[in-house]
C-alpha cells in the first residue's frame, strides 16, 4: 500500500472515486475529504471499512507525480490530467484506424457493461486541454448512448471521450495505444 506523504495540498487537491458507485470526492483539506468520503460510504454502502483511508490514499497515488508518495516507484508511467499534442495525434491516429475497420462498433450491451467499469474508475475524470476537440468528438456517433452516459467523463490514460470510446472495437483502440498507456490502466479496465 502507498501512504501519501505530508505535503502541501496534492495536484487537483484530494480525490476519490468509491469503486463501487463513481460517487466522486475531491476536496483541498485531508480530513474534510476522508469525513465525506465516510458519510458517502455509510450512506450508500453500509459500514465504513477501517481501511478506507489507505485505500483512498492508495487510490490517489496512482494518479500523483513522483515524490507525492512513500513506497512509489518513481518511474511507474502515470497519466497526466492535461492533454497534450501527442494526445491529439493519437486520437487522430483512433479515427483513422476506425475508418479503416468500417467504423465499427460493439453492441449496446457490450457499451454499457464498459460504462459501468468506467463510471467507477478513479481515471474517469476530467482531461484540460482542447475543448474543441472534446465537443468534435461528441458529435461522432450521435445515436450511440448508454444510461450512464452523464457519468462518464474522459480517460485519463489515453484522454478519449469516455462517452464515445466505449462503443469504439478494443483492437482499434488498442492499434493506436502505447505501451506505457496500457501500463497505466487499471487491472480491472475493460481495455485490458
Amino acid at each position: 500500500m502507498l501512504a501519501l506523504q505530508a505535503k502541501e495540498v496534492p495536484p487537483d487537491g484530494y480525490r476519490w472515486t468509491c469503486p463501487d458507485c463513481g460517487y466522486q470526492v475531491q476536496h483541498i483539506e485531508k480530513q474534510e475529504w476522508f469525513r465525506l468520503a465516510c458519510k458517502h460510504v455509510a450512506s450508500n454502502h453500509g459500514e465504513v471499512s477501517y481501511q478506507l483511508m489507505a485505500q483512498m490514499e492508495h487510490q490517489l497515488c496512482q494518479t500523483l507525480p513522483p515524490g507525492w508518495c512513500m513506497y512509489d516507484d518513481e518511474n511507474r508511467p502515470r497519466p497526466p490530467f492535461a492533454l497534450s499534442w501527442d494526445d491529439v495525434k493519437a486520437g487522430l491516429a483512433t479515427f483513422k484506424n476506425w475508418s479503416l475497420s468500417g467504423f465499427k462498433t460493439v453492441d449496446q450491451a457490450e457499451a454499457e457493461r464498459r460504462a459501468r467499469i468506467c463510471v467507477n474508475c478513479y481515471l474517469n475524470t476530467h482531461v484540460q486541454g482542447c475543448a474543441t476537440c472534446h465537443r468534435l468528438a461528441l458529435e461522432i456517433l450521435p445515436d450511440h448512448h448508454t444510461p450512464l452516459d452523464s457519468s462518464l467523463r474522459a480517460c485519463a490514460v489515453c484522454k478519449c471521450l469516455n462517452q464515445k470510446k466505449i462503443w469504439f472495437d478494443l483492437q482499434v483502440l488498442r492499434d493506436s495505444s502505447s505501451e506505457d498507456q496500457e501500463k497505466m490502466y487499471p487491472s480491472f479496465c475493460w481495455m485490458k
